[in-house]
This record gives C-alpha cells, sequence and structure tokens, in this order.
C-alpha cells in the first residue's frame, strides 16, 4: 500500500508549493492564500512544531504530513494530519501517526478530530477520552497575516 512513500521528519524536499498544494487539496484552505503569505513555509514549520512528511519517492511531491506541538516531556498535541485525496486509503495517515506515537510515546498524546476521522487515532492507540471534550474558535484571519 506504501510503495514509493517514504515517511520522514527531514523537510529538505518541501517546498512552499508543495506545502501549499497539499494543504489545499486535503480540505485546509486556498493554495493561493497560503502562497500569498511571506514565509509561510518558515511560518508553518517553525519552531516548536515537529513535522512528519509522507513523500512520494519517484515525483517527490508532498502527499500527506502530520504536525505536532510537543514539550518533548509531559504532551504532545497533534495539530494536523492531512493526506491528498489521491492517496488516502493507503495507510499514509496512520504511518504519520505511528511515526508521531513511536517519536513522542513518551509523553501524553493529544488530537482533536473529526467524528469520520476517529478511527484513525483509535488505530493507533489514541482514543477519545470521557473526561475530555474539545474546545475551539475559528481563526480570524486579516487581509494580510503580519508576523
Amino acid at each position: 500500500l506504501m510503495r514509493n512513500i517514504s515517511i520522514t521528519y527531514d523537510d529538505i524536499q518541501v517546498t512552499t508549493e508543495n506545502l501549499a498544494n497539499l494543504l489545499e487539496h486535503a480540505g485546509f484552505g486556498s493554495a493561493s492564500t497560503y502562497l500569498s503569505i511571506a514565509n509561510f513555509r518558515s511560518i508553518f514549520l517553525c519552531p516548536g512544531t515537529i513535522s512528519v512528511f509522507a513523500i512520494e519517492q519517484t515525483t517527490n511531491q508532498l502527499v500527506g504530513l502530520a504536525r505536532v506541538f510537543t514539550d518533548n516531556f509531559f504532551t504532545t498535541y497533534i495539530s494536523e494530519v492531512c493526506v491528498h485525496p489521491s492517496y488516502q486509503k493507503n495507510g499514509i495517515g496512520s504511518n504519520l501517526i505511528k511515526a508521531i506515537t513511536n517519536r513522542f510515546g513518551h509523553t501524553a498524546i493529544f488530537a482533536d478530530a473529526f467524528r469520520a476521522h476517529v478511527s484513525i487515532f483509535n488505530q493507533n492507540a489514541i482514543t477519545p477520552k470521557e473526561k475530555l471534550i474539545a474546545c475551539s474558535r475559528r481563526p480570524h484571519l486579516p487581509n494580510a497575516v503580519t508576523h
């Protein structure tokens, strides 16, 4: 299922364009919006985050990623797991999560998931907890994001 797909923490092959296109195809907004943000790649892959990537080896295309925020001691929070729709249902998302649980298994790992995606976390021993509830707010992005 994972032929020609490598799972890596190395971001050398991850271009701004590949990152923006993957996010758009996975339903995380518009590539043109991301590409209009100066230093978008540096902002997204900023210090304090650790990302693991799925790279299609024959084309060097970024086909999936998972990004976490962690103190590498107590807590790891999975902020995104996304896989290009053409590559979904091939174990890529699960392998991205496994890479995270292997690297950060010494911490508590948290993730918010849409109900339709809970099973991929369950398969990787990240399960719903009765006493926890996700709280959130939609982002409010001004016309120009500045940092």
